[in-house]
Order: C-alpha cells, then sequence, then structure tokens
C-alpha cells in the first residue's frame, strides 16, 4: 500500500456559551474540573496541553489564578460516574467534559455546575442538549461533525480505492457509539455499490479474529469509528490494515502519523483549544 497519509479536517459544532454564567471574580482562584477519554501517551496528553495554554492566552496562568483538576475515563462508564461525583463534590466554577461517556457521567452528577463538553457526537439526540441553537439547562459546548461523517469515510474510502467491493465498519462494541454513525455508513453503502460489514469488536483479540475472517473475501477496505479504545491500539491497527493489503480511513490524524493511509475527522487539540470555560 501506498504509504503516504492524507489527513482531512473536519470541524466541530459551536453551541451558544454559557460563560456568562461562570463566575469571574479576580479576588479567587477558578476551579476547573476535567473528566476525559483521551489516552495516557503523548497523543492524549497534548490536549491537555494545549488548553492550558490556550487559557494562559486568555490570562488564567494554572497555579495563580486557575486550578484544574483532570481525572481520565477512558472508555469506563462506572469509572467515569465515579470521577464525576468526586469532580463535583470540590465544588469547581465549570466542568468541562471530553467526550460522550464523559458527558453523560458528568450531566448525571450535576444540573447546577456550568458543563462546557468537546469530543461529543449528536449531543441532541443523545439528550444531553435540546437543541444546537438553545442547549439549555447548564451545559454547552463544540459537538463534534454529525453522523454523516460516517457515510462521507466511506465515500473517501471509495475515492482512494475505486477497486474495492466490500467495506468493514468497526466500532467498540463495549462503548455507546451513537447509532446514526452506523447508519450513515449503511445508507452511504448501497449508492457505492459497497457490500457493507459492520462489527462490533470487543477487545484487540476479537478485532484480529474478525478482521481476518473478513479479509478473506477480497477487495475489501477498513473504517474505523471514533473511540477510546481504537485510539489506545492505532498501531494494531494500522498494522493489520496493511497486513491484509488494506485502505483503510481512520477518525483522527494520530492513525495517519502511526503509518495509517488516510483520517476523516475532528482536530482534537483544535477543538480541546477552542473549548473556553472560562473567560478573559
Amino acid at each position: 500500500m501506498n504509504r503516504r497519509g492524507f489527513i482531512m479536517f473536519v470541524g466541530g459544532v459551536a453551541i451558544p456559551s454559557i460563560t456568562a454564567r461562570i463566575s469571574q471574580a479576580a479576588d479567587r482562584v477558578q476551579r476547573i474540573g476535567v473528566l476525559h477519554i483521551l489516552t495516557d501517551d503523548a497523543t492524549g496528553r497534548s490536549p491537555l496541553t494545549q488548553f492550558q495554554d490556550r487559557l494562559q492566552r486568555l490570562g488564567w496562568t494554572v497555579g495563580r489564578n486557575v486550578l484544574i483538576d483532570a481525572r481520565r475515563a477512558g472508555d469506563d462508564l462506572k469509572r467515569a460516574q465515579a470521577y464525576a461525583a468526586e469532580l463535583v463534590q470540590t465544588a469547581p466554577d465549570v466542568i468541562f467534559a471530553a467526550g460522550n461517556v464523559s458527558l453523560k457521567a458528568v450531566l448525571q452528577a450535576t444540573r447546577s455546575i456550568p458543563i462546557v463538553f468537546s469530543q461529543v457526537t449528536d449531543p441532541v439526540t443523545a439528550g444531553y442538549v435540546q437543541n444546537l441553537s438553545r442547549p439549555g439547562g447548564n451545559v454547552t459546548g463544540i459537538a463534534n461533525p454529525g453522523s454523516a461523517i460516517s457515510g462521507a469515510r466511506l465515500r473517501a474510502l471509495k475515492e482512494i480505492a475505486p477497486q474495492i467491493t466490500q467495506a468493514m465498519v468497526i466500532h467498540d462494541a463495549n462503548y455507546p457509539t451513537p447509532p446514526g454513525l452506523l447508519r450513515a455508513a449503511e445508507a452511504e453503502a448501497a449508492p457505492l455499490k459497497i457490500g457493507l460489514t459492520v462489527s462490533g469488536v470487543r477487545d484487540v483479540v476479537d478485532m484480529e479474529r474478525q478482521i481476518g475472517e473478513f479479509s478473506k473475501q477480497g477487495n475489501g477496505g477498513l473504517v474505523v469509528i471514533q473511540n477510546p479504545v481504537f485510539a489506545r491500539h492505532q498501531d494494531r491497527i494500522v498494522t493489520l490494515a496493511d497486513l491484509h493489503h488494506w485502505p483503510a480511513v481512520y477518525p483522527f490524524a494520530s492513525f495517519v502519523e502511526a503509518g495509517g493511509l488516510m483520517s476523516y475527522g475532528v482536530n482534537i487539540n483544535e477543538k480541546w483549544r477552542e473549548s473556553r470555560v472560562l473567560r478573559q
């Protein structure tokens, strides 16, 4: 497979701000609680660094006038619920929730502390906000592109590899994948004349088994749905695609940096930078 990497950036949807409700008192330190799903490696730590740098450019310096209590829940909803409850007990001025699992847990823990979210797909369908223009309640943020992005990934796969007749869409069976992401890929498959296999995998061993079985069909390609587990095992997923000589479209640029062919999705660092939890 050609080892050139392609990255396609798709921005998120900004939802009206609730920062007017967040105290800006200059005579006390502001407290920000952060609950996220990022991996515990250099790639995963980068967005938090970008987040802190952006706060500093806005006049908020960690240790001087702001404190950040960041906790990583990964893809574990029970862990996220426990961390969310702990963060609420610290009475932060605002909570930043990154990922559907994080936002769900934080909303279960509080309906009064302001919440700003990022990396959340279909917040309206999931019931996190009333609508994008008037979210209501104590929550706002930057939503991921809509579920149609899965169909766009499949179209991109066909464009770069027109010979494919079969495609496998993999998602984490243990993670609450928005159903719209899978439906969008299914709806796009017929017009593209692609036989589609949607597979929920439970662990790396299961993923290797299912991909190995699917590869026997030939003329195949791969579309990867975003979730914390796949981000953690991106090197293995890229290796599997190479092993079977599959063109593949991944959700994040980090997959391309790991040797993958193409990504189509959001720039996580940029979304964290734009998630303004405190005003200047």
